[in-house]
């Protein structure tokens, strides 16, 4: 869930516009320039990170497919969209997931189910 990165962009890009403001502002439509800067960094930033990292190991995965719908797994492998992963769900039962996004605002990265291990990891 990006929301929370987007939080902290936003944060950092704000106080570098008011570090900014502080040195090179002239009056209030500067720092609200300089505000609306941040704020558009911030959005184009949030929107970009997940295609540059895709999925990492660790990752909550939603597993999509015959065995059920909804937040159920870790990522146990880095991967991009149209990568097979491998995936542990709380089941323990280790899967084989095709990546078909990566993770969005308040949503994580999403895969379909492919096949099992049909093995219990302890």
């Amino acid at each position: 869930m990006l929301i929370f990165l987007f939080i902290k962009i936003l944060i950092l890009f704000s106080a570098i516009a008011l570090i900014a403001f502080g040195f090179f502002g002239a009056g209030l439509i500067s720092l609200l320039k300089y505000l609306a800067v941040a704020l558009g960094a911030s959005v184009i930033f949030t929107i970009i990170y997940p295609y540059v990292r895709g999925v990492k190991k660790g990752d909550k995965i939603l597993v999509n497919g015959e065995i059920a719908i909804g937040f159920n797994g870790i990522s146990l492998d880095d991967g991009r969209i149209g990568n097979v992963i491998k995936v542990e769900l709380f089941s323990r039962e280790i899967v084989f997931c095709e990546v078909t996004s990566y993770e969005g605002l308040f949503s994580y990265a999403k895969a379909k189910f492919l096949a099992s291990e049909k093995l219990k990891v302890k």
